[in-house]
């Protein structure tokens, strides 16, 4: 009995005996540190009994009981929610772990030494200090939520070598505007509740991890989404609606796009030549018109055939699906033939660099063609046609098309009006001024930038321009 009494005692003592609640095994100079390894003599930063502030220098190597251990990593957390200003890391710095600086509201700017590769998982989530991140190009992988919840983060710029970016990396952030991805893998709810980002370029295949192509909010609203033709992994109810899609050259080599199913727009722009998918469903009942909402479409600089699920005619543009919408078409170069044509396409421009007009519909009521030299008609046209059809050409240009063959014929031949648009004047009230003014790739661009420009105000708000004086 007494041996039990005994054994309850010691168990007790050691309920009621104090032990160490550090969460660091040594200090030096302000600075907190874990051992990693013993025998490696390695050591990693960490948090300790008092807050970091201010700008912090980490040293490479710091002595502890008589050795001297090396600095290899920043441990998880080791400055969330500090007053930390700056951080100068040493060259032996190979690692920064989760939530490392996650809260940091006074930090501005990152720096990531070059012998790491990673930016972990909530690493700078609630930085609400940052207004710009340029990820360095020796970082490949970004982790889910890195970035999440910075309220005045405005601007990311990636590096093209990026292989990875993880779900919610900078979701909430409702101040990132424009946003230029890389080829690389994403994951799901990236940009989610990032209310001012309209504009977004892919500059090549984005790769899917999981089902479906969920990076933005559901049915989020961009004015311009720059893409490859590709075949994109879509979920069943998953769209997004712009203002201005514009499609270039897939580098994967895909010539059979869906890309309509996933990004539906007002105006599309073409770069690259492939099939694109202009339905949506597998039975009568089912099928969904996805050009149906398509005013304008332009296809530039290709010399590879563009087919909306028509025949595959290489250097032709072939046309299926209702475009019940579509109003105005634009062909920058010679092509061999349009097919197919909608009957609602009144208008139609062809590009300076046009030589031979491939094909006329008698739906045509206004013609307008870049080309200083006029190009070959081969075709003869009704009298309805020669009276009726208005045909606008270079000012420079109108005398050789009134005395070249087939044009010469056309009553209503005129100069086009290059007056452009006007560039606004900026509001004289005090609460709305122009403060910068973009490109449609979110670039920054002077006042004697020619074409659509997108102008930001003081206020938040944003406009669209065509600038051409």
């Amino acid at each position: 009995m007494k041996q039990i009494f005994t054994f309850i005692a010691i168990l007790i003592g050691m309920v009621i005996t104090p032990t160490s609640t550090k969460a660091y095994d040594f200090e030096v100079d302000g600075i907190y540190y874990n051992i990693i390894s013993v025998p490696q003599l390695t050591c990693a930063v960490t948090n300790g009994d008092k807050g970091y502030s201010g700008k912090i220098t980490l040293p490479e190597t710091v002595e502890f009981a008589g050795r001297q251990f090396k600095v290899e990593e920043i441990a998880r957390g080791a400055f969330e929610n500090s007053d930390i200003i700056d951080i100068e890391y040493p060259s032996t710095i190979k690692a920064i772990g989760p939530v490392a600086f996650s809260g940091c509201s006074n930090l501005k700017t990152i720096v990531i030494p070059e012998t790491v590769s990673t930016i972990s998982n909530n690493c700078y989530s609630q930085c609400n200090g940052l207004k710009e991140v340029i990820i360095p190009s020796h970082i490949d992988s970004i982790g889910s939520s890195a970035f999440s919840d910075c309220k005045e983060l405005e601007r990311v710029i990636f590096p093209m070598s990026l292989k990875y970016i993880g779900s919610y990396a900078f979701s909430d952030c409702p101040k990132l505007d424009n946003v230029v991805l890389p080829s690389c893998n994403i994951d799901k709810y990236c940009f989610e509740n990032c209310q001012n980002l309209k504009n977004i370029e892919i500059q090549g295949s984005i790769k899917r991890d999981n089902n479906s192509w969920v990076i933005f909010d559901y049915h989020k609203e961009f004015d311009t989404i720059t893409a490859p033709i590709d075949y994109y992994n879509i979920g069943s109810d998953t769209y997004y609606f712009t203002e201005t899609l514009i499609l270039t050259n897939s580098d994967s080599g895909a010539f059979y796009s869906n890309v309509l199913s996933l990004f539906k727009p007002e105006n599309l722009i073409i770069r690259g030549g492939g099939r694109i998918n202009t339905v949506k469903g597998n039975s009568q009942s089912t099928i969904v018109n996805l050009v149906a909402g398509i005013k304008t479409l332009k296809i530039e600089n290709t010399d590879e055939y563009v087919s909306f699920e028509g025949s595959s005619v290489i250097g032709g543009v072939s046309f299926y699906g209702n475009w019940k919408s579509l109003k105005e078409l634009y062909i920058d170069n010679s092509v061999s033939g349009l097919y197919y044509l909608p009957e609602t396409l009144k208008m139609i421009t062809y590009g300076p660099n046009i030589k031979r007009i491939p094909i006329w519909s008698d739906s045509f009521t206004k013609i307008i063609c870049l080309a200083i030299v006029p190009p070959i008609l081969n075709k003869t046209f009704t009298t309805d046609q020669y009276l009726n059809t208005e045909i606008e050409v270079p000012a420079e240009a109108l005398e050789a098309y009134k005395n070249a063959e087939g044009w010469k014929h056309f009553f209503n031949l005129k100069a086009i009006d290059t007056s452009g648009v006007n560039t606004p004047s900026i509001p004289t009230d005090n609460k709305k001024a122009e403060i910068g003014r973009y490109n449609i790739n979110g670039q920054q661009v002077d006042d004697n930038y020619k074409g659509i420009v997108i102008l930001r105000y003081s206020d938040g708000t944003t406009r669209k321009i065509f600038a051409n004086n």
